[in-house]
């Protein structure tokens, strides 16, 4: 196996894993701050904290989507990023990643002109 391979591969795993503990972080801190967490006494408190945790992960899920559309989320392992970013992107507000990758490939070719999706 050569040095570049073996790189990839630690890279795909580094990558996947942290993709994975974004993802499922923001799925279980979510659902437990819409379904479980109590509005009394310090709870009220604890909600400031568990939005800004969330707010957190929520642009962690972004990044995660951002790495996979330039391919360096599982590097040499398309479907794996079109995969990884299509459910991040799902969690991250429920976007298309199919839809939102011409545009940001646009965006990096226009940035800051007319021709600039965003």
């Amino acid at each position: 196996m050569s040095g570049a391979s073996l790189s990839r591969g630690r890279q795909t795993a580094a990558g996947l894993l942290l993709a994975a503990a974004i993802m499922a972080s923001w799925a279980v801190l979510h659902i437990y701050a819409v379904f479980f967490h109590p509005l009394q006494g310090w709870g009220w408190a604890a909600a400031a904290v568990l939005a800004a945790a969330l707010c957190w992960l929520s642009v962690g899920l972004f990044i995660v989507a951002h790495d996979a559309m330039h391919g360096s989320l599982a590097p040499g392992r398309p479907k794996i990023n079109l995969w990884a970013g299509r459910l991040a992107l799902l969690l991250y507000a429920g976007f298309s990643y199919d839809r939102l990758l011409p545009k940001h490939f646009a965006h990096h070719k226009h940035p800051g002109t007319a021709g600039d999706p965003d």
